[in-house]
């Protein structure tokens, strides 16, 4: 069983890997799906198992979380940012690099007890994916509201150009209340 430290950004993954006592590896790979997908595999050559911890940092973390739970022989531990921390301030741990939070991690999942983690309902995936889209639909009517208003208020605007507007505007709010729908 080889234990995996990974710190997650929006772009990379950091990894450092512990196969036998006394030896690390320290691996990057692209955070995305081909990324995702590289990592697994390299976890899982020979049949290798692995227990791998990283911190929940929300959007960047849980893809990746969801990725290696689905792949066979991979066991993950998804640990609140703050334990996280306070581990790495009692080992004395004070440089702040990616391949040193990938090595506080692996030494966490070395040194501590291994809690599995219990990969939400996939109706809890969904509400998620709703409510991100509901989110930035609201983030680009608002954007179309104020480009309505600007255009209003500096000088006559083009009837086309302010009909435009108002169907885009009007497009985005019945999208926002389907959405709304299928997530109540």
């Amino acid at each position: 069983m080889q234990s995996v430290g990974i710190d997650v950004s929006a772009k990379s993954l950091d990894v450092c890997i512990q196969s036998r006592p006394g030896q690390r590896d320290h691996l990057v790979f692209t955070n995305d799906a081909k990324g995702h997908q590289q990592l697994c595999r390299r976890l899982t050559k020979g049949r290798r198992r692995a227990r791998v911890a990283l911190e929940a940092s929300g959007l960047y973390s849980l893809d990746l979380a969801l990725a290696l739970d689905s792949h066979e022989g991979i066991e993950v531990m998804v640990l609140n940012p703050a334990r996280v921390r306070d581990y790495a301030k009692s080992c004395a741990r004070r440089s702040k690099t990616d391949s040193v939070d990938a090595e506080v991690l692996l030494d966490f999942v070395l040194e501590r007890p291994f809690q599995p983690w219990n990969r939400p309902a996939p109706e809890y995936l969904q509400l998620r994916t709703l409510a991100r889209r509901m989110r930035d639909l609201v983030a680009i009517t608002t954007q179309e509201k104020n480009r309505r208003h600007a255009a209003q208020s500096s000088e006559p605007i083009a009837d086309f150009i302010e009909q435009s507007l108002q169907e885009v505007i009007s497009y985005l709010e019945v999208q926002i209340q389907l959405i709304e729908k299928q997530a109540l």
